[in-house]
């Protein structure tokens, strides 16, 4: 019988909210895929399990810069999310590293909302706002 995959999403939180061994749970997670031939869930999972523990209030982000985040910078970019975001228990960042970035840096949510502040963008903002009037 196939579980369904927020009955399956609903199973991974809880195991990760009791995290003894991440590393063998993720490969229990795997295996099952597998055997079960739902490998092809497995971004739809994901983004199930990330929505479920939203609504438990655990935010998840990534945070895309071109050198990695200092813990200062860390910690006001959390701030940031807590304001905006208002109720939420814990917020997880994930720093991914981007060299084709100048500087700054984009937030990218679960939700598929995205948050950018990197040079690049003001960089085409501004040649927008001066290009408008040479069309």
């Amino acid at each position: 019988m196939k579980i369904s995959r927020i009955k399956l999403a609903n199973i991974i939180i809880e195991k990760i909210n009791d995290p003894k061994d991440p590393k063998k749970l993720a490969r229990q997670i795997a295996a099952y895929l597998l055997i079960s031939r739902r490998t092809n869930d497995l971004e739809s999972l994901k983004r199930d399990i990330i929505g479920l523990r939203a609504d438990q209030g655990i935010i998840e982000i990534e945070v895309e810069s071109a050198f990695r985040l200092s813990r200062e910078d860390q910690l006001k970019i959390k701030k940031l999310i807590f304001d905006v975001e208002g109720k939420m228990k814990d917020l997880l960042v994930k720093n991914i590293i981007n060299t084709d970035l100048i500087g700054g840096f984009k937030i990218n949510f679960a939700s598929r909302k995205e948050l950018d502040l990197t040079v690049q963008k003001k960089i085409n903002q501004f040649k927008y706002i001066t290009n408008r009037g040479n069309i």
